[in-house]
C-alpha cells in the first residue's frame, strides 16, 4: 500500500522549489524515483497480491461531490483505489495532479486506519502488508497515529515512512522506535518494532540504492521470519 503527501508544505507545484514539481525535461521527482526503487524489490515478494492500493493525504480531490480536504482518497481517482505493478503507481501520482489540489496538514490515521481494514479482510490469506509512507513534514496527529501503531503492532504489517525536504522530523523518528520503545496514549508499549523512518535528504546526493537497502533491510527480515 502507498500513501503519498498532497500537504500544503509540498509548495506551489508550478514551482521547481516544490516537491511535486513536474516538467517535461524531469520524467519522475524524488516522489516517484522512491516509489520506483522500494516498489521494484518488494515486487519480488508480491506474490497472491496482484494490485497496490494508493492513497493521497492532505489535498483536496476535485472528483468527489463535496470539495474537502482529505487524508487519504484515491490516487488514481477511481472508484477502486488499486493498481496494476510500480509503472502503475507512478502513473496514477503524475495524473492526480489534474483531480486532486494541494492543501491541507500531514495526518496519518485516515491511511493507517485504512491499512489495517485491509489487512482484517485478508488475515485468512496469511499475507504480509507492507504500507509506505512520503511525505515532506511532521504529522499534526501523533497521539491517534501513536495509538494505531501500538493497537494494530502485532498485525503483519511494516510501515516505512520516507521523509522528504529539510524538517526536523523529531515525531517521525519517535515512531521508529529505535531509540525509545513506542507507547500509546494509554502508556502502552508496542508488542514490535514495525516502523522505520528515513530521511531522503541524508543520501539526496549519495546513492540512492543504498537508502533503499537501507529502509527495506529491517522490512525484509520480518519478511523472512513470517
Amino acid at each position: 500500500m502507498v500513501c503519498v503527501d498532497f500537504t500544503a508544505s509540498n509548495g506551489d507545484i508550478r514551482r521547481p522549489s516544490s516537491f511535486c514539481f513536474l516538467n517535461s525535461t524531469v520524467r519522475y521527482i524524488d516522489y516517484q524515483n522512491m516509489i520506483k526503487l522500494v516498489g521494484n524489490i518488494l515486487e519480488v515478494y508480491r506474490y497472491n497480491c496482484p494490485q497496490y492500493p494508493c492513497y493521497g493525504f492532505g489535498g483536496i480531490p476535485k472528483y468527489v461531490d463535496k470539495r474537502k480536504v482529505s487524508h487519504c482518497f484515491h490516487l488514481n481517482g477511481e472508484i477502486e483505489p488499486e493498481v496494476d505493478g510500480v509503472e502503475r503507481i507512478l502513473d496514477a501520482y503524475q495524473l492526480s495532479f489534474l483531480n486532486c489540489e494541494i492543501y491541507g496538514h500531514t495526518n496519518f490515521e485516515s491511511c493507517m486506519i485504512k491499512t489495517v481494514d485491509c489487512i482484517k479482510d485478508r488475515m485468512n490469506k496469511k499475507m504480509y502488508h507492507i504500507l509506505l509512507i512520503l511525505t515532506n513534514g511532521d504529522i499534526h496527529d501523533m497521539p491517534k497515529t501513536r495509538d494505531i501503531i501500538v493497537e494494530r503492532s502485532h498485525y503483519p504489517l511494516s510501515i516505512i515512512i520516507i521523509g522528504f525536504g529539510e524538517n526536523s522530523f523529531h515525531k517521525m523518528i519517535e515512531l521508529n522506535g529505535d531509540y525509545i520503545i513506542l507507547c500509546n496514549t494509554k502508556v502502552e508499549a508496542t508488542i514490535r518494532d514495525i516502523v522505520q523512518f528515513v530521511k531522503f535528504n541524508e543520501f539526496r546526493h549519495g546513492n540512492i540504492q543504498a537508502l533503499a537497502e537501507e529502509v527495506l533491510e529491517e522490512v525484509l527480515n520480518k519478511l523472512y521470519l513470517n
